[in-house]
């Protein structure tokens, strides 16, 4: 569904080589502002189109974009393989949320609650890989916090710790992001 801002002018009012400013987000004066989607996208394009007739096509003049940046940290993920190797590292995907999905950008530390794991810092970008080793075979769940910030706590997808090695990989993502 796409959404319409639209603008009308009486046949006289513009004068030729008039400028219209037009503002989308600014609160100041009453307007309930301007909302991109609430899903992960890294830029929300804008398509500014005229019709000089009430008959006439619209024509496309300019599609800028405004770039997505995430708000406040809303939640960690932790997202891991489903099935590693006894005693061989693997990639642990640590993700900071907003409340939309959005990466959100997260100063303090993450703790992994893991023997010998050093606090991770996740970039601006939001998400980071982190090399995690788990020793004994069985089901395991990494958990990470971010302390004093008990909402910014994550458990791990369910990890298969297999001795030697194994036929097929399994992994989890998000395959539409």
């Amino acid at each position: 569904r796409d959404l319409a801002k639209v603008a009308e002018f009486p046949a006289d009012a513009l004068p030729a080589g008039e400028l219209v400013n037009v503002a989308f987000g600014d609160a100041s004066q009453g307007s309930p502002g301007f909302t991109v989607q609430t899903f992960i996208e890294e830029a929300s394009p804008l398509s500014v189109r005229l019709r000089t007739a009430p008959d006439a096509p619209w024509v496309e003049l300019a599609r800028p974009t405004a770039r997505i940046v995430g708000t406040a940290a809303h939640q960690l993920v932790l997202t891991a393989p489903s099935r590693v190797a006894q005693g061989r590292p693997f990639d642990l995907h640590v993700r900071v949320e907003d409340a939309w999905g959005n990466p959100a950008r997260l100063d303090a530390m993450v703790v992994l609650a893991l023997p010998g794991a050093g606090p991770v810092r996740v970039p601006a970008s939001g998400w980071t890989r982190v090399a995690v080793t788990l020793s004994e075979p069985g089901f395991h769940r990494v958990v990470a916090e971010v302390a004093g910030a008990p909402a910014l706590r994550a458990v791990s997808n369910p990890i298969e710790v297999v001795d030697g090695a194994f036929a097929e990989q399994l992994y989890w993502g998000d395959l539409h992001a």
